[in-house]
């Protein structure tokens, strides 16, 4: 019988317990294999401490951060108690605009360059190459598909 991968923990300075030992899955998460199942370590964590969770019930971080397992942080809810927290804590990907956004590419001064060099008649190919970006990032950023909150501080 294989045994347990033992769950190691570093504290921050917000009193989160950051697994170390437990590599995170697509959406942040830290998994663990229990009973032949891959199930995150805080459901773990919870279920150990105040024992099994009830059906259609998520575990919900009172701290926000996907890689902490500190019991205490750690509450029982609905999926809709879940993402009712994320929304009004601003945690949903859809709010996360211009460089909020972890995979923006371009800072908000970047982007009044662009601008700038569009009104200028600069080349959308030339200026994607000098950024590192699409041609079609600099023609979304012309078209205000992107960086919409941009302009709108241009035109205040």
């Amino acid at each position: 019988m294989a045994r347990k991968k033992p769950i190691a923990y570093e504290v921050d300075e917000k009193g989160c317990w950051i697994c170390t030992s437990h590599t995170a899955d697509t959406c942040g998460y830290p998994k663990i294999f229990n009973s032949g199942k891959r199930i995150h370590v805080s459901r773990y964590i919870y279920e150990q401490k105040n024992g099994s969770i009830p059906a259609n019930m998520v575990v919900r971080h009172k701290c926000d951060n996907r890689m902490c397992i500190n019991p205490d942080h750690l509450e029982i809810g609905s999926q809709y108690e879940n993402v009712h927290d994320m929304i009004t804590r601003g945690r949903q990907r859809f709010s996360q605009v211009g460089e909020r956004n972890p995979k923006a590419k371009l800072s908000e001064n970047d982007v009044a360059k662009i601008q700038k060099l569009l009104a200028s008649g600069e080349r959308q190919v030339d200026i994607a190459r000098k950024y590192g970006v699409t041609r079609y990032c600099v023609y979304s950023i012309a078209r205000c598909r992107i960086w919409k909150q941009r302009k709108i501080e241009a035109q205040k």
